[in-house]
């Protein structure tokens, strides 16, 4: 019952608007901040939607697909060494990065981590 009482009242209170007849004063109110937010809202529903296709489809043609199953078995080996490595790489340039920046990237707190990190970048980005 208060849940079709608040579902009316909403309503009510949207025709009133699109009449002209507004419950609160709507210079002071908002609207960038608003429009952010529902900007903000629809592309992550938006690309939580196409993340969620893409990996139940890899997933599913993975498992369903015997060729391509049998195939990554096969260079098991190899997709673990490429997997560990770009984790070990995240984990070492997030330490780098704490290491090297001040807080808030203001300055180069110790220039040792910071050149280690600046080559571990430049390698990283020519070789892929």
């Amino acid at each position: 019952d208060v849940y079709k009482r608040q579902v009316i009242d909403f309503q009510t209170q949207i025709l009133k608007i699109r009449k002209g007849e507004w419950g609160f004063d709507p210079d002071q109110a908002e609207q960038l901040d608003a429009t952010e937010f529902v900007g903000t809202f629809i592309s992550n529903q938006m690309l939580s939607y196409v993340i969620a296709v893409v990996i139940i489809g890899i997933v599913f043609t993975i498992l369903c697909w015997p060729i391509l199953y049998v195939t990554l078995w096969d260079y098991k080996y190899l997709l673990i060494t490429i997997i560990a490595t770009a984790i070990v790489t995240g984990i070492l340039n997030g330490q780098l990065n704490k290491l090297s920046w001040l807080e808030g990237n203001h300055g180069v707190r110790y220039r040792f981590f910071h050149a280690i990190q600046e080559f571990i970048q430049l390698y990283t980005e020519t070789t892929g």
